[in-house]
């Protein structure tokens, strides 16, 4: 059995209509940034600066854009306003760029002469491989080999080489590297200002400013197998070095690009620019067999508490694994300030926000193989607490209410009034999640410190949603529960059950915690707030919420007994 199979994701035989998808499939990222998988030279008839204005729509009905490729880089946290669609991930400047030439032909996988070629995404490592035949007009046959990681080591450094090799032929060989600008997020940009530079020496750099004040700082350093002489080639929005050298049959050209990318929204200390050189100029020193050493090495521990083996089933052990490579890629796992986004930062589609996914779909995986990643993607809950309490209060109720389309600030981010309005669960799955966490970790000191303050706040707000009906039984009147295609449902059996355990849950923490640690539970109350009317409320709404569980069961078992007597 070849072991690649069970660990890389292949392409082989390049055709233009799947690019994008590829691109998605193939996303590199480290937790900190996050790159789809485009090609380096980019794609001819795939210009990524369009402008557009894209509306608010049901993603199921949305009538979406399918450019050819789409270049993406993202960094979590890095946000701007969109006029329709609120708050999003910002698509900053592309780092990856190279270009090669050979007698005024530009290679191009659509126009050029190739053959032979693949591509695969070795999920063992994160790295990105591409290896093709270009036969140039002028009558090279050049094997060209890509290779490329962001390190997870080192998480603000790229790696890149590439490797040309002249089976046959002779002739000029033009190389352009750049970083460039001239990219839009949904049509729109984010940039307030970009300042290119370079180096005859190799090195080029672009500082970005965002238009909420972010900073992006990119120093890129290149090295040859033979020497160049380079030479700037600025545009407003692109910094670029142009180089020049002779190859003939037998010659192996290589290149390598070490970039650095820092933000201000960084933890270090030091300006974006100082950060960039020092990182640049230390992975230079480490040279390129120990920053991989370094980076394998962190991938290899993550797969040894992440892998889950399957035998006899090769296309199922390939798909779990790809599906374990982009959970714990799209993870910071150190950085409470943000989540992990419903696109694993792969794209834009879903505006870098954070849904119930997290908790429900995402959060399980962490609790069984890295409960800290676990820990902080349920501090970016209680640090985003206050916008959650911002979210109530705009609907008229006290207490918190998690937004459906969360983003950095935690408030309501769904432009969609059917979805912002009504899916109100994601409040309770935040408590289901947290119940789960503090069970299977027995992490009683996050409960004290952070999860009660979120317990009592969302159970203050489900005791002003609910309506009290003549019976003296309590309902939860015009939700939408998981299912998205029932947008107005009376007493959703989802949303019920779950609001009742949070509820539940919340009654049954206060009650341990004064038991246990008085004095604890005392300044909570008092923080919060908090008196023995409010509690007996929540207990009280916990037992009188209705679940339409039993009926349903009885209409299931009078129907099959219906059934039965036709039969």
């Amino acid at each position: 059995m070849n072991e690649d199979n069970l660990w890389c994701l292949q392409e082989n035989g390049y055709h233009a209509g799947l690019h994008k998808h590829y691109e998605g499939l193939f996303t590199q990222g480290n937790g900190y940034m996050h790159v789809r998988g485009s090609f380096e030279e980019g794609c001819s008839d795939a210009p990524q600066d369009e402008e557009y204005l894209r509306f608010p729509d049901n993603v199921t009905l949305e009538k979406p854009r399918h450019p050819k490729s789409k270049q993406g880089t993202y960094i979590p946290g890095i946000v701007g306003q969109h006029p329709l669609l609120k708050e999003e991930i910002v698509n900053l400047p592309y780092f990856l760029g190279l270009e090669f030439r050979s007698g005024g032909e530009r290679l191009d996988m659509d126009r050029s002469r190739i053959s032979g070629y693949s591509r695969w995404l070795d999920l063992r490592d994160g790295s990105l491989h591409r290896s093709f035949l270009w036969e140039t007009e002028e009558g090279m046959q050049l094997q060209c080999t890509y290779s490329r990681y962001l390190s997870m080591a080192d998480t603000h450094l790229s790696i890149q080489q590439v490797q040309l090799e002249v089976l046959t032929g002779e002739g000029q060989l033009e190389v352009k590297a750049t970083l460039r600008a001239d990219v839009r997020t949904n049509g729109m940009n984010h940039f307030a200002r970009i300042i290119p530079s370079a180096g005859s020496e190799g090195s080029l750099s672009l500082e970005t400013l965002t238009e909420e004040g972010n900073q992006i700082f990119m120093h890129a350093a290149l090295e040859t197998s033979e020497a160049l002489s380079w030479q700037a080639e600025h545009t407003p929005l692109m910094a670029a070095l142009r180089g020049e050298c002779r190859l003939q049959a037998g010659n192996r050209f290589t290149l390598s690009k070490l970039t650095a990318v820092t933000t201000d929204r960084d933890p270090e200390e030091g300006t974006v620019r100082s950060r960039a050189f020092i990182e640049l100029s230390r992975a230079r020193s480490l040279g390129c067999e120990q920053l991989y050493h370094r980076h394998a090495e962190s991938w290899k521990r993550k797969w040894q508490e992440a892998d889950v083996v399957i035998k006899g089933d090769d296309h199922a052990q390939l798909s779990v694994r790809a599906s374990l490579y982009h959970l714990i890629r799209s993870n910071a796992a150190r950085d409470a300030r943000v989540a992990i986004c419903a696109k694993g930062y792969a794209g834009e589609a879903y505006f870098g926000r954070y849904f119930w996914d997290t908790e429900i779909n995402l959060l399980p995986f962490f609790l069984h193989t890295n409960p800290q990643a676990a820990r902080n993607l349920l501090l970016f809950r209680y640090n985003t607490l206050e916008g959650a309490k911002r979210n109530a209060q705009k609907y008229g109720y006290r207490g918190a209410r998690y937004a459906w389309e969360s983003s950095i600030s935690g408030e309501e981010q769904c432009a969609n009034w059917q979805y912002a309005d009504h899916e109100i669960h994601i409040t309770a799955d935040v408590v289901y999640a947290l119940y789960h966490y503090v069970r299977a970790t027995g992490d009683e000191a996050f409960l004290e410190q952070y999860g009660i303050d979120m317990l009592v706040e969302t159970a203050r707000y489900w005791c002003g949603r609910v309506d009290w009906n003549r019976e003296g039984i309590c309902e939860l009147l015009g939700v939408m529960g998981p299912d998205e295609y029932l947008p107005l449902t009376r007493n959703n059996a989802f949303t019920n059950r779950m609001v009742k355990f949070s509820l539940e849950q919340t009654v049954a923490c206060l009650d341990s915690l004064q038991g246990c640690k008085p004095d604890s539970y005392a300044a909570a109350a008092e923080r919060l707030g908090l008196g023995p009317e409010e509690r007996e409320l929540f207990r009280h709404t916990a037992e009188k919420l209705r679940l339409r569980m039993t009926a349903g069961r009885s209409l299931f078992r009078n129907r099959m007994i219906s059934l039965h007597m036709q039969i």
